[in-house]
């Protein structure tokens, strides 16, 4: 699909440069247009590229935990946001290391893990365990 959107657009502004020189248009017109196209070209394939989901290497927000693999001098999470699923990329320090085991561990015993923000000037992202009783309200007895 992916490879249908980008040919589209590169044929979408050939096809117009090719008719506006054949109709003869203006030429200061198309002095303008047709590098202005092809600049619109340009941006729209590097936006496409950058959004198609790769690896980020922004600060964790505080989501779901999902899984992690350290793979050399980085850390790969992935974890659960608003907007869907988002692999991050995090240096592998000795306590990151230590908290993605801590954290493939509660997944796989079946634990909902939460990512929390670092506080202060910390870059490690802490993980705990999501708490359902806590979080969800209690009952009451009608009185």
């Amino acid at each position: 699909m992916e490879y249908f959107i980008t040919g589209s657009l590169v044929l979408l502004v050939l096809f117009l440069i090719f008719f506006m020189v054949r109709a003869r248009a203006n030429f200061w017109l198309t002095l303008i247009v047709i590098p202005w196209m092809l600049f619109t070209m340009g941006f729209g394939f590097m936006v496409y590229e950058a959004s198609k989901g790769y690896a980020t290497k922004q600060p964790l927000p505080e989501s779901q935990f999902l899984y992690s693999k350290v793979i050399g001098n980085e850390a790969f999470v992935l974890i659960m946001t608003d907007k869907g699923p988002r692999l991050h990329v995090l240096p592998a320090t000795d306590a990151v290391k230590k908290e993605m085991v801590k954290g493939n561990k509660l997944v796989k015993d079946g634990k909902t893990v939460m990512v929390k923000k670092p506080e202060g000037q910390a870059e490690t992202p802490r993980l705990h365990e999501f708490d359902h009783k806590a979080q969800m309200p209690k009952d009451k007895d009608p009185e």
